[in-house]
């Protein structure tokens, strides 16, 4: 498996972000993960919607766009709740969330 934390080290000693090669893996994998949610929005909406086939490119780039955004918040739900589950987790620091778990669900939604 492709190790995406050591590409961006040299990015994150520049740059002061100390967590990114933590979580890069995280972050390039949910990128993967939504663009493939995309693709597979162009491949089946025409066949669950049939007047998608009508739209204008501009409409069906908006449409696919929205399935993935809704894919997006589906995903990250239930890793919200589990962080108000998590014992401390928003009280340790709010201000940069440099717990483990709202650390995960920022590198997903940030892909």
């Amino acid at each position: 498996m492709f190790r995406f934390g050591v590409l961006s080290e040299p990015f994150a000693k520049a740059t002061g972000l100390s967590l990114l090669p933590l979580y890069a893996d995280t972050i390039a994998y949910s990128v993967g993960a939504f663009f493939g949610v995309q693709l597979l929005s162009r491949v089946l909406s025409p066949i669950v919607y049939p007047p998608y086939r009508t739209f204008p490119r501009k409409t069906r780039n908006s449409w696919d766009i929205r399935v993935v955004s809704m894919a997006n918040c589906s995903a990250l739900l239930p890793l919200v709740a589990r962080c108000f589950r998590v014992n401390g987790s928003l009280a340790f620091d709010k201000a940069f969330a440099t717990h483990p778990e709202p650390l995960r669900l920022s590198a997903i939604a940030t892909g």
